[in-house]
C-alpha cells in the first residue's frame, strides 16, 4: 500500500508528477537543440558530446536543490 509523507496531500503528488515530466521534456528538448546550436562554434565539440542522461542529471540536481528550498 502506498502513503504519502505527512503534512503533504495528493496535490503535492501531482505536481510532483508535472515538475517531473516537464524536466524530461526540457531534458529531451536540450538533447536535441544544444548540438544544432552551437554547430559552427569553437563549443561544437562540447555540444555535440553532450547526451540525455547529463541533461536529465544536471537538471534533477538544479530541481532537487530548488524544490527542497520550497516546501
Amino acid at each position: 500500500m502506498t502513503t504519502i509523507a505527512p503534512g503533504r496531500t495528493l496535490g503535492h503528488a501531482a505536481l510532483g508528477v508535472l515538475v517531473v515530466l516537464a524536466l524530461s521534456a526540457l531534458t529531451r528538448y536540450l538533447s536535441a537543440a544544444v548540438p544544432a546550436l552551437t554547430k559552427g562554434t569553437a563549443l561544437a565539440g562540447i555540444g555535440a558530446s553532450i547526451e540525455f542522461p547529463v541533461y536529465a542529471i544536471l537538471l534533477g540536481l538544479l530541481d532537487r536543490r530548488s524544490s527542497s528550498r520550497c516546501c
